[in-house]
């Protein structure tokens, strides 16, 4: 009797810890920011505008653009850097680079590496340099 008492408890904190377990996944990834998105193309089309793009909790810019936009990257010594978004590619003979800002201030880190907040404006803009 004995054996069998203690062999119903470990099965019952194994369910438990899994009940539990389960529950603060669920919680966990249940937060997210609500995000918008405007890609500014400059002359060669008009804006893209995405509102209220919903992103699980510890997204980036780049995994922003990854789920709303066709984007292309390339491998750097810096990390990725955006080269086309939408079709719209950077082109170095003209002087024109992909940047972006997070409500309204330039970003300091790559797109990789900047965490997204909730009802943060991320604008990608095509800018001559």
């Amino acid at each position: 009797m004995e054996r069998r008492n203690i062999i119903a408890g470990v099965i019952v904190i194994g369910i438990l810890v899994l009940a539990l377990g389960g529950t603060y996944t669920y919680h966990r990834n249940s937060e997210s920011a609500t995000v918008t998105l405007i890609i500014d193309y400059g002359t060669l089309k008009e804006k893209d505008v995405y509102e209220n793009v919903k992103m699980p909790e510890n997204s980036t810019v780049l995994d922003l653009l990854r789920k709303v936009t066709d984007v292309v990257t390339e491998e750097t010594q810096y990390g990725k850097m955006v080269v086309s978004i939408n079709g719209v590619s950077q082109d170095k003979d003209k002087g024109l680079w992909w940047t972006y800002t997070v409500n309204g201030k330039i970003a300091e880190t790559g797109a990789e590496t900047k965490l997204l907040h909730d009802g943060d404006v991320i604008q990608w803009s095509l800018k001559k340099f």
